[in-house]
């Protein structure tokens, strides 16, 4: 059991653990050529294709590069690859959602007493799209806003920190409440985003700090699984 959650938190394992959920929403904007896409996917499509190289060709390329940094970070550990570990790793993030969408939003309702549970994009969901699509944007939504708000974000914040305040508790607390409010606010910015509320901005604030420990307790693969089901559970009550 020690060797699964070390081995289940690493590098390694949560890159490969997020390759289906980035496999998944790619499968499903392609098929259903849907022009709506995760705003934090498209991001990194845009900033890579502004290097020339276009679209699924660039996330392909990212996805390799970043596998062969990982596995030169951390080919001293030796972690065997497991897949039961893989199944755990779903088993325990299915466990995960619903705590932490009752966690979330309990701390939610005591702060302002709320009137509904925020989730996917209201304005998506306006516009009539279908299952199958917002089925896809939840997959995505926990593989690329969990690499982009909490490894690349929140992880540059850290180390910026640390290196200036010094005290790792405080670093902490500062680069995860600095990210959690960037994550919320994201959510209200472009076509797609919704109309600003300070109930759902809270709401995700929290919902961006509950991740960011997930992600610092129990890794990148297992807080990128829960986010996405957890979009799914949302998608599945407002069906």
């Amino acid at each position: 059991m020690r060797d699964y959650f070390k081995s289940s938190r690493s590098g390694t394992y949560g890159f490969l653990a997020a390759i289906p959920l980035v496999l998944i929403y790619e499968f499903v904007m392609f098929s259903s050529n849907s022009q709506i896409q995760v705003s934090s996917g498209a991001w990194i499509k845009t900033f890579l294709g502004n290097i020339n190289i276009i679209g699924n060709l660039a996330l392909f390329l990212a996805l390799i590069t970043m596998g062969v940094i990982i596995y030169t970070n951390e080919r001293k550990e030796e972690y065997d690859l497991k897949l039961s570990y893989f199944g755990g790793m779903i088993a325990e993030s299915i466990i995960l959602a619903p705590i932490f969408a009752v966690t979330v939003g309990w701390i939610t309702y005591e702060l302002l007493n709320p009137q509904e549970l925020v989730g996917l994009s209201a304005a998506t969901q306006e516009l009539g799209t279908s299952r199958f699509v917002l089925f896809g944007l939840s997959c995505g939504a926990g593989v690329y806003e969990e690499f982009l708000f909490r490894v690349l974000l929140f992880g540059s914040l850290l180390l910026v920190m640390t290196r200036f305040v010094g005290s790792k508790w405080i670093s902490f607390i500062i680069a995860a409440i600095v990210s959690s409010l960037i994550f919320s606010w994201i959510h209200y910015l472009g076509p797609m985003g919704d109309t600003f509320q300070w109930t759902s901005f809270i709401f995700r604030a929290i919902a961006g700090l509950a991740f960011t420990i997930l992600y610092k307790l129990r890794g990148f693969g297992i807080a990128a699984w829960t986010h996405a089901i957890y979009d799914i559970m949302v998608l599945v009550r407002t069906s």
